[in-house]
């Protein structure tokens, strides 16, 4: 019988198109941010709930020279099961462009991006392929490997390699929770980009409590009627760094509770929209108009948006 922990990483959905940057976009069935590094990971594989493989694409724009993508391969598994060889093709119309064989030879290599569920990634190894011209898409496809063991790209990008020393190995000790945070929202009115309310606060990495009660007040202050539907879009991290983005799932997570508690609004469930938004328009008013956007809006009279900046000690 499959675990718990399984059974969540199954997905018995479609594959989920993201947007990498260059023109670059990934389809794939899950999509992981790591808890220390802020690293996003895409699976090369993901096996549904009936053990049927659907591969990951990766879209380009065409071109009439050939190109060169590359990205970071990673093994990612269980610490009670580590992988240390494994491989998967790369496929262009049918043909394959190349194999990548994944070789974790040092278990203690595992680097725990996930420990509160036990599972990491290892390896970082840099691949370069050549996109034929005129070639639209290239096709991810799992050959060796256990079903309970993934396969992780990172670091997506065209024409140019990710730097060599980004290489990451042995990180066994959590964030260091210290510094300060600065938090802004902005309540936004979805029928036409306008801001109705807004919030801002600072305060120490280890007394969020407080920051957020101070920002939920701030909000309940808004002209808006009691009881309205709203919903937190996912927060920018600014900092790009692992606590940032610890501190901007927390803090909307305890400013909704917070609004929750005030019985003011009638607080919607969160809504990411890292899958078709880039991380830099997360917390533009903008968004409203995307059409993409306003299909995850329904029902949803105002949203918050914003972002966190983490002040860290230099010594961390």
């Amino acid at each position: 019988m499959l675990s718990g922990l399984l059974l969540a990483a199954l997905s018995s959905g479609c594959n989920t198109t993201y947007r990498v940057g260059d023109g670059v976009e990934v389809q794939t069935g899950r999509k992981l941010t790591g808890e220390r590094s802020g690293k996003e990971y895409y699976t090369v594989t993901v096996f549904d709930l009936h053990m049927f493989a659907r591969p990951t694409t990766i879209r380009v724009p065409a071109s009439d020279a050939p190109q060169k993508l590359y990205f970071r391969a990673w093994n990612d598994h269980n610490i009670s099961h580590p992988l240390r060889n494994s491989a998967f093709q790369i496929e262009a119309d049918g043909k394959v462009l190349k194999t990548v064989v994944l070789r974790t030879q040092n278990v203690a290599e595992l680097f725990r991006e996930y420990s509160s569920y036990g599972w990491g990634v290892a390896g970082g190894e840099i691949v370069e392929v050549v996109v034929p011209s005129q070639t639209k898409q290239i096709v991810l496809r799992h050959t060796t490997g256990d079903w309970y063991c993934w396969m992780e790209i990172s670091d997506i990008s065209l024409g140019t390699p990710p730097p060599a020393d980004e290489l990451v190995r042995d990180e066994r000790s959590p964030v260091a929770r210290t510094g300060t945070v600065t938090c802004d929202l902005r309540m936004i009115s979805v029928a036409d980009g306008s801001g109705v309310g807004s919030a801002t606060v600072q305060g120490s990495v280890d007394g969020l409590a407080p920051l957020a009660k101070d920002l939920a007040a701030q909000l309940t202050r808004s002209p808006v009627r009691k009881g309205e539907p709203i919903a937190f879009i996912t927060l920018r991290n600014r900092s790009k760094s692992a606590l940032g983005s610890i501190m901007a799932d927390e803090i909307a997570d305890k400013v909704a509770g917070a609004l929750i508690a005030a019985r003011w609004f009638d607080v919607k469930e969160r809504i990411d929209l890292r899958a078709i938004l880039d991380e830099k328009d997360l917390d533009t008013a903008g968004i409203v108009k995307d059409e993409d956007v306003r299909q995850k809006l329904a029902g949803v009279k105002y949203i918050i948006i914003g972002g966190v900046t983490v002040t860290e000690p230099r010594n961390q």
